[in-house]
């Protein structure tokens, strides 16, 4: 894949030359990078003499009383190491500096004294360095345990203020154009220690000392991007950052085990811990850091002082129990952290059931973190292609779930404990599983998860085991996680390797699938991992498939479906899954190698395959080969595709003919590229030096354009492309019932909450709303985020105009004042999407590379239509002023139980007592139920109303005249409090 690199422009110049007799070097190197100037200049003088005869020489080039008095200072009889060289240095730019240095030689052993300048934060680090040839340190008495000891360099410096990213170069390397730009160091504030002890030949302090601690608040005006490691050689300063580093020693005496030794320094403290086992017939017992810590500002030669600042530390332990097919064993670790956490494995293996277990609990400052994840190993029965062979779950509360990436499933400790019972056996490795929980199963407050899964083998021959889980607090993800294994044939249970028949086919694929609703992507993954392969253990397969869409987010639209990668033409997104080349390679004997490899992908843009077979015959001076390969890549409608296709045969002859040595090849090679529609493309023939090609068909020309509508379906861009309705309507919220009806359905909504949104299939560039143009903006569309044009790239259309006409009014009533109505209780939002770029660009089609970016982003796609809210109780909705109305004539009047004889009306003797059951009222209300229930509406029929009561008790019931308001809308307070 192609990558966009700054461009960057460098000069160098070196040179060298003798001044005095005393030979010099010296550099300088300018760059451009982005805009940015940055030059380094590096010298250094070689004098190699021994220091008395430097002083000397430099007393004979100043006055004679300056002579005698430097000869006074540093005395007659001193030491005469050899001053080796002088070395200095200047970079400027964003990280200026300047160093200067001094090497001096004492026999084997070498000192170097640099002093180093930054300017950003006004910092400088001056310290000495001694070196030595890292031979053995004699009289080791540990040399059987843990093999040879020695030192090669170690170094004390003291910075004035925490410096990062310092520019610095030994005095050997300081014209090395090869190290420039300079490889970057850091200092502590205050007093730093280096070292390269060498302990059975392996420095256990190079991983701990080149570990760059994270910046803290306290740094001066630290350079940004001081997150990153030093790429220099020299190991950094030993600082309270620095954890406890592991290295392997594998050394075993007897029943005692030795696994591995560690050393750090800790809240200023030196610690040295040992991980040791202890092995008795069945039993064994292991210490988990096991060691002692001392104080590096207490040193002391009064053994009762060291004593007192001495501290013994036990970091965990385990004990295992192995008696035949009976095995139990399990361990508990505490996680150096500030806050207590303690790990834990458990397993038990009878004949009748196995059970593994792994479990951690931590307090987060008073609060309580804990995960449990236990699976249980028992057949249970089932079908041959799903025969169940255990189950697991697990939980964790204020604990994250990080799922693996692919490629480590096989080793994500939930898994391991499920298909490997040996993972949580008597040998288990605490330490190892303790920090694969903290990468994946870390303490968090607030986030918690579920997980099942469940083992099964099919037909006999695959192992499988699935995980479930799902992960909420601070953010929803639900994943899925499978590993499964096939062998052919398989292994009979207990043993390890097949005696009579070797294993023809072992594969191990896993599966990972993750839909997250914050990111608005749905993945799955799958990959043959690289302990799979067929016939022979070197005959090894592999490759990946993966599968993304994005239903939100500034990819919504997308997808990709990709097996083993992509054509090398195209030029991948950066939030596309990069699946590994499905490939395989096998050696026969020393003479064959046989390797080949494949990939599929379809994105919306493009449809990619291809693949390459390649069988190599050498022994000694000869060599022979074959090579076939073919690659496709094809282009939406209007079709294109083009496709190369090769082969190669060919031999070659290395002759010694005494002092005369010759190379004899010749190659017999075709390929093929091809390219339509209409079929056409050239044949390219070579046979030893001579070549030839063969044209056929017609010459390459632009594909035929498409039409919208067309009756012929291959040329009909809409029947292409686009779905059988362009815009569709949906209740997003506030639906109350839906009622199944013939012809079509009828919708009960809330008018207080309803909410309709309107999609187009195809993108829009305008929406009117009752012929109106909405007082809206149109979203812009863009491309990577930069302003883009729409076009129908099928149809050859550079410019492209759609417009949604919505029509919006009341039932029955079509008058200006309805219009007037929407607008005041109806809001409207524009709804954008991303749309293939395949389809909707205005660009031509591109015969030969696919679009970097495949989407158009914030296209135009629809409408929301939504009802504004009515006033709360709080607000006081539109009244007449009638209703106000008040007289300040005081009243008298006497509460006392009135009962007037009929209730009040305006219209005379009719009131709703003598008229609810006329004739003339009952035939209205019965023709205007029948409208209704001709409409649709559910309604009580006519005969069935019983209106009795009313007409018996109307003065009882409405007192006052009713009130007007609008439909929907909250009463007054002071009709609630009536």
């Amino acid at each position: 894949m192609a990558e966009n690199n700054p461009k960057i422009e460098s000069v160098a110049l070196v040179l060298a030359g003798t001044v005095f007799n005393v030979p010099i070097e010296l550099c300088a190197a300018f760059a451009d990078e982005g805009g940015t100037q940055n030059s380094v200049f590096s010298g250094k003088a070689k004098f190699h003499k021994p220091l008395s005869e430097f002083f000397q020489a430099l007393s004979g080039q100043v006055d004679e009383e300056a002579g005698r008095n430097l000869r006074l200072l540093v005395g007659e009889n001193h030491a005469n190491p050899i001053l080796d060289k002088l070395a200095l240095a200047y970079q400027s730019g964003q990280r200026k500096s300047a160093q200067f240095s001094v090497t001096l030689l004492a026999g084997d052993n070498r000192f170097e004294i640099a002093a180093i300048k930054q300017f950003a934060n006004g910092g400088f680090a001056v310290g000495v360095t001694l070196q030595s040839d890292g031979k053995p340190i004699l009289g080791n008495r540990l040399q059987g345990l843990i093999g040879d000891v020695g030192f090669k360099a170690i170094g004390v410096q003291y910075a004035s203020k925490a410096l990062r990213d310092v520019p610095c170069l030994t005095n050997d390397d300081v014209v090395d154009l090869s190290l420039l730009p300079p490889p970057l160091r850091y200092f502590d504030a205050g007093i730093n220690v280096t070292a390269d002890i060498l302990i059975g030949g392996i420095n256990p302090l190079q991983d701990l000392l080149t570990k760059l601690p994270p910046a803290t608040a306290d740094d001066d005006e630290t350079l940004a991007d001081d997150s990153s490691p030093p790429n220099g050689r020299q190991a950094p300063s030993l600082s309270d950052h620095s954890p406890i580093h592991w290295f392997e020693t594998g050394k075993t005496i007897g029943p005692l085990s030795l696994r591995r030794i560690g050393l750090g320094f800790q809240s200023r403290r030196v610690a040295i811990k040992i991980d040791a086992g202890l092995k008795f017939s069945c039993l064994m017992f292991s210490l988990e850091g096991l060691g002692l810590t001392y104080p590096i500002d207490q040193l002391s030669t009064d053994p009762q002082k060291i004593w007192e600042h001495v501290r013994f530390q036990l970091d965990g332990a385990s004990m295992g129990f192995s008696q035949g097919p009976i095995t139990i064993s399990g361990g508990l670790l505490k996680v150096p952290s500030e806050q207590l956490q303690l790990d834990g494995t458990l397993l038990v293996r009878t004949p009748l059931f196995g059970l593994s277990a792994l479990a951690s609990y931590a307090n987060l400052n008073g609060t309580t973190s804990f995960f449990m994840f236990g699976v249980v190993h028992k057949a249970l029965g089932g079908p041959a292609f799903f025969f169940v062979t255990g189950l697991a779950l697990g939980f964790g509360v204020n604990r994250s779930l990080k799922l693996p990436p692919l490629e480590d499933v096989h080793n994500f400790p939930l898994i391991r404990a499920a298909t490997d019972q040996s993972y949580l056996a008597e040998n288990l490795d605490l330490r190892a599983i303790s920090q694969k929980l903290a990468q994946y199963v870390a303490p968090s407050e607030g986030n918690y998860w579920l997980a099942a899964g469940i083992k099964f083998t099919s037909f006999g021959q695959i192992d499988s085991f699935v995980l479930l889980s799902v992960s909420f607090g601070t953010r929803l993800e639900f994943g899925l996680l499978g590993l499964s294994r096939l062998q052919v044939p398989k292994l009979t249970p207990g043993a390890t390797t097949n005696a009579i028949v070797p294993t023809l086919v072992y594969a191990e694929m896993a599966i990972r699938a993750v839909v997250a609703p914050d990111s608005g992507v749905i993945c799955l993954e799958a990959r043959l991992t690289e302990n799979s392969y067929i016939l022979r253990n070197d005959f090894k397969i592999r490759g990946g498939f993966a599968f993304y869409a994005w239903y939100s987010g500034i990819h919504a639209g997308d997808f990709v479906v990709s097996l083993g990668g992509y054509h090398n033409k195209f030029k991948v997104p950066a939030h596309y899954p990069r699946p590994e080349l499905v490939e395989f390679t096998c050696k026969i004997g020393n003479t064959v190698t046989i390797n080949g490899s494949c990939y599929f992908a379809l994105c919306p843009s493009a449809i990619m395959a291809g693949g390459q077979l390649n069988i190599i015959f050498q022994s000694g001076s000869i060599k022979a080969w074959f090579t076939a390969y073919a690659h496709f890549l094809i282009q939406w409608k209007p079709v294109y595709y083009e496709a190369l296709i090769g082969v190669s045969i060919g031999v070659a002859l290395r002759l010694n003919l005494g002092v005369i040595r010759t190379n004899i090849s010749a190659e017999l090679s075709a390929d093929a590229k091809l390219f339509g529609p209409p079929l056409a493309g050239e044949v390219r023939v070579s046979v030893a030096v001579v070549t030839f090609t063969i044209k056929f068909g017609e010459p390459s020309q632009a594909p035929t354009a498409l039409v919208w509508e067309s009756t012929d379906v291959d040329k009909s861009f809409a029947a292409s492309f686009l779905p059988p309705t362009l815009v569709t309507i949906a209740i997003t919220d506030g639906m109350v019932k839906e009622i199944q009806q013939d012809p079509k359905n009828t919708f009960v909504v809330s008018a207080q909450k309803l909410t309709l949104n309107l999609q187009s299939a195809i993108p829009l560039t305008a929406i009117t709303v009752n012929v109106n143009n909405l007082p809206l903006v149109p979203p812009q569309p863009t491309i990577a985020g930069k302003p883009a044009e729409l076009g129908v790239r099928p149809m050859g259309k550079t410019s492209y105009h759609s417009t949604m006409e919505v029509v919006l009014s009341p039932l029955g009533d079509d008058t200006t004042e309805s219009e007037h109505y929407l607008s005041q209780f109806l809001e409207f939002n524009l709804q954008s999407k991303s749309v293939p770029i395949a389809l909707w660009s205005n660009g031509n089609l591109d015969k030969t590379t696919p679009p970097t970016d495949q989407m158009i982003d914030n296209v135009l796609s629809g409408l929301e239509i939504k009802t504004k809210a009515g006033p709360r109780p709080w607000q006081t909705p539109a009244l007449d002023l009638s209703v106000l109305a008040y007289d300040s004539k005081q009243v008298d009047f006497s509460w006392a139980l009135v009962k007037p004889k009929r209730a009040l009306s305006g219209f005379g003797e009719k009131s709703l007592g003598n008229t609810i059951a006329s004739d003339e009222v009952v035939q209205r209300r019965a023709a205007i139920l029948d409208k209704l229930a001709a409409s649709g509406r559910h309604v009580t029929n006519a005969e069935q109303l019983s209106l009795g009561y009313i007409a018996k008790h109307a003065e009882y019931i409405f007192q006052d005249m009713p009130a007007m308001a609008r439909v929907g809308q909250y009463r007054p307070r002071a009709y609630l409090d009536t």
